[in-house]
C-alpha cells in the first residue's frame, strides 16, 4: 500500500443525530487508479490521537477492475470507537494533521 496525498480533511458531523463524528477526506486521485482508503492504526491503546493513514491499495493483477477515471477520491468513515483520547491524527503522502475534539 502506498501513502497518498489529502488536500482536504474535515470532520463532520454524521447524517443521523446521534452517530458521532466523521472523518471526511479527499485529493487527487492516484494515476494509476488504485482505491484510496482509510487505515486506522488498531495497535496503538488508548492513544492521545489515533493514527488513521490514508492509503492505496495496488490493483495491478486485478484485470476484471478498471481504474477509476475520477480526478479526486473522496473517503469517510466513522469514529466511533477510533478516536484517541485527544483526537486523530490524519496521516497522508504530504503530512499529518491533527484533530482535537470539540467539547
Amino acid at each position: 500500500a502506498n501513502s497518498v496525498v489529502v488536500d482536504d480533511a474535515e470532520l463532520r458531523a454524521g447524517p443521523t443525530f446521534g452517530q458521532g463524528l466523521y472523518l471526511v477526506v479527499s485529493g487527487p486521485s492516484p494515476k494509476n487508479g488504485d482505491q484510496v482508503r482509510l487505515v486506522p492504526d488498531l495497535v496503538q491503546h488508548d492513544p492521545d490521537y489515533r493514527r488513521i493513514e490514508v492509503l492505496s491499495d495496488d490493483r495491478s493483477g486485478h484485470g476484471d477492475d478498471r481504474p477509476s477515471s475520477a480526478e479526486r477520491y473522496e473517503k469517510s468513515m466513522p469514529l466511533s470507537g477510533l478516536s484517541g483520547k485527544k483526537g486523530i491524527e490524519l496521516v497522508g503522502a504530504n503530512g499529518t494533521k491533527k484533530f482535537d475534539w470539540m467539547g
